[in-house]
């Protein structure tokens, strides 16, 4: 054979071998997204959800939402109705839900709307009363915001009380109200909370002019907080805590907004995550899961997308069940598997609720690929000892 006719052997040998390390590099998309809930769409049972709202995840991947069917209001999963208007919950009638989540036990909490009454319900009964005294004040309504819902069966809904001031009350007769002294500082006013799977509170306070980040009695931030190098100003929407305690939250700087713990910068603006240059991050709520994990919608120029730290969940252009995503317009939810839940507008017109599970890591077989490049070189040495 001749030099020239070895050297197209080996040259073709050797673009097989880097083909084949381009395709094994080939990695499987981080998320597989499904509609779990969806308008139009029947879910077990019969019942067909006209509109859906913000959902709720459990460690199984159960979600929750509150929504519209034929008959009104209803919460569902993705396993069917769980409870709809006229339902009769400790004698009395709920004409309208509101708030629902759900716990690791895919036990089911929201608040039902009774006349002018409300309560903190599981369709079994009653967890806050209607209104509930809180200091000398007492329940108007609450927030459709998703009840904080522990695993151990507390929980925590976010109120408007009779004098006009907001307070967290909690189904084991504790309330958090302006003028309570916690973690040294006397609130003057209270914002969203949410509950560990274990039961600790974290919620964002308003003291001395500022907002604080507090776990149970402690101010876990405050103004001028450091992390990661970062000087945090003020806080805002929602935090979350895990079972080790840890919180994350979302923070004011000079240069803008961002998602922290008290130990990390997960992302704030002018990061760049996945290729995309935030704006801010962190609006609505922020998730947590046992491992550290962060969940938390990063904002860009062109829209809103949902995050897992540094990775990229979904976005505008996304496609769930073949169906393009217009807009995401709420924050998410992360469990334990990794799975995240959010609220998703489609391109035909619907709204679902997707779940988003993390996709089996597809490992790159290096030793195959080192044994083809081995072989194109192999082949390149008999080539040479046969001219």
């Amino acid at each position: 054979m001749q030099m020239g006719q070895n050297s197209g052997v080996i040259r073709r040998t050797m673009a097989c071998a880097v083909m084949m390390v381009s395709i094994a590099s080939l990695q499987a998309a981080p998320y597989v997204l499904t509609a779990v809930i969806q308008t139009n769409t029947a879910l077990p049972g019969g019942a067909v959800p006209a509109t859906v709202g913000t959902a709720g995840l459990s460690n199984s991947g159960r979600v929750v939402a509150v929504g519209q069917s034929a008959t009104g209001s209803a919460v569902f999963t993705q396993f069917g109705q769980v409870v709809g208007r006229g339902a009769v919950i400790d004698g009395l009638e709920v004409d309208n839900f509101f708030s629902a989540n759900i716990n690791n036990l895919d036990q089911v909490a929201f608040v039902g709307q009774q006349g002018t009454t409300w309560r903190v319900l599981t369709p079994d009964g009653t967890l806050v009363p209607a209104g509930q005294a809180v200091g000398s004040s007492s329940v108007s309504y609450y927030i459709d915001l998703p009840v904080a819902w522990s695993d151990g069966g507390k929980a925590s809904a976010y109120a408007v009380l009779a004098n006009a001031t907001a307070a967290l009350v909690s189904s084991d007769g504790t309330a958090i109200k302006n003028g309570d002294i916690v973690g040294g500082v006397a609130m003057t006013a209270i914002g969203q909370g949410s509950l560990s799977p274990n039961g600790q509170l974290a919620f964002i306070g308003g003291f001395g002019g500022s907002n604080g980040i507090f776990r149970d009695g402690s101010l876990v931030a405050g103004p001028g907080y450091t992390v990661g190098g970062r000087t945090i100003t003020n806080y805002d929407f929602r935090p979350a805590v895990n079972d080790a305690g840890t919180v994350a939250f979302t923070g004011l700087f000079a240069g803008g907004v961002g998602v922290y713990t008290q130990s990390r910068i997960v992302a704030e603006t002018g990061s760049t995550v996945d290729g995309i240059p935030l704006l801010a991050a962190g609006a609505y709520w922020v998730d947590i899961n046992s491992h550290g994990q962060v969940a938390y919608r990063g904002d860009y120029a062109g829209g809103g997308a949902i995050f897992v730290d540094d990775v990229l969940v979904a976005d505008r252009g996304f496609f769930v069940d073949g169906i393009e995503i217009y807009d995401i317009p709420e924050a998410p939810f992360l469990n334990d598997a990794g799975q995240v839940a959010f609220t998703a507008i489609l391109m035909d017109g619907n709204t679902a609720v997707v779940l988003a599970t993390p996709s089996a890591a597809v490992p790159e077989p290096q030793s195959g690929v080192l044994a083809l490049i081995g072989l194109a070189f192999v082949a390149a040495g008999k080539f040479r000892r046969g001219r």
